[in-house]
């Protein structure tokens, strides 16, 4: 490189001295147009255009997904929460008040592409680390190495497992749920995961659920509470089912009845359903695809049909 330089110099020098002598000369103004050519010609033999060589050799994106413009000294934006968060899309947030942020929202086109300049991507490496994917519920959990999100929403979970509970089978966001693979949790349910991406899909079938009692239990006569009527339950209270875990939300929101009964609110009945199977640990108690809610869309690999 230092070579070129040094003859792209030159010449300009000369030229330039040529024009001091006559600046009217047209081979003045030749030699000028020749040089600037043969300038710009050894630069792009050189493999780059004249700005490229500006950049200092440190220059980098703040992600190695990123992508580097030479010519403009621009990082082209490809971190997927970012992007999600910059257009609005919704399964993703970030710290909005970060410098960052604002840097971002100063350079995008019309196409939904966000960029920023190099010597900027420390503080768009902060945004990054800020974002986080959204679920479709605050019960949902995201599975950072499963990149998915899992299904925790009570009636969903259960009714997807084929625990009784009411949703719509035809709603839209239920094609986007599929089954995880077994061994990704220790949950005597069959877990149920979707992408971030079709997080408001999702949210839209969650809509969809209505609470019921735990199967098997019958609705009281307020049309609020459910009598158990689970043998494995009643032999808990009763006379001490050691399988039954012994504490926990579905447990504690059974209450006893003057009469020796027992019973729970509606709105909790897939809470207590999920305790019931803890009473079936022995019994192999995970859906079968027949029982499942989701048995007519999804192959037995746990993929969608």
């Amino acid at each position: 490189m230092g070579s070129f330089w040094s003859r792209a110099s030159s010449l300009l020098e000369r030229a330039l001295s040529s024009f001091r002598s006559s600046t009217r000369s047209t081979a003045t103004t030749i030699l000028i147009g020749a040089a600037i050519v043969i300038v710009l010609g050894m630069a792009w033999m050189g493999g780059g255009s004249l700005s490229s060589y500006s950049l200092p050799p440190t220059a980098r994106c703040a992600d190695t997904t990123d992508i580097l413009n030479p010519s403009t000294k621009m990082c082209q934006v490809a971190n997927p929460w970012a992007l999600s968060f910059l257009r609005g899309q919704g399964w993703s947030t970030c710290a909005a008040d970060l410098p960052g942020i604002s840097v971002l929202q100063r350079h995008h086109d019309s196409t939904g592409k966000f960029f920023y300049p190099y010597n900027r991507a420390a503080e768009v490496r902060e945004v990054y680390k800020s974002c986080t994917p959204m679920c479709a519920a605050q019960e949902d959990a995201y599975h950072s190495q499963l990149q998915m999100c899992i299904v925790r929403y009570p009636a969903a979970r259960m009714w997807l497992a084929g625990y009784g509970q009411s949703c719509s089978s035809s709603s839209e966001g239920s094609g986007f749920i599929s089954k995880a693979e077994e061994g990704a949790s220790r949950s005597l349910v069959q877990q149920f995961v979707y992408a971030p991406a079709n997080a408001r899909q999702v949210g839209k079938f969650y809509k969809t659920c209505r609470t019921t009692c735990a199967v098997g239990d019958g609705i009281m006569a307020d049309g609020k509470h459910c009598q158990v009527k689970d043998m494995d339950a009643l032999r808990f209270f009763n006379e001490g089912n050691k399988q039954c875990v012994s504490s926990g939300p579905g447990v504690s929101s059974i209450s006893n009845t003057k009469d020796g009964g027992y019973f729970y609110p509606l709105r909790l009945g897939p809470i207590v359903q999920a305790w019931y199977l803890t009473c079936k640990r022995k019994e192999g108690i995970r859906a079968s695809s027949s029982r499942s809610g989701l048995s007519d869309r999804m192959g037995s690999g746990g993929s969608m049909a």
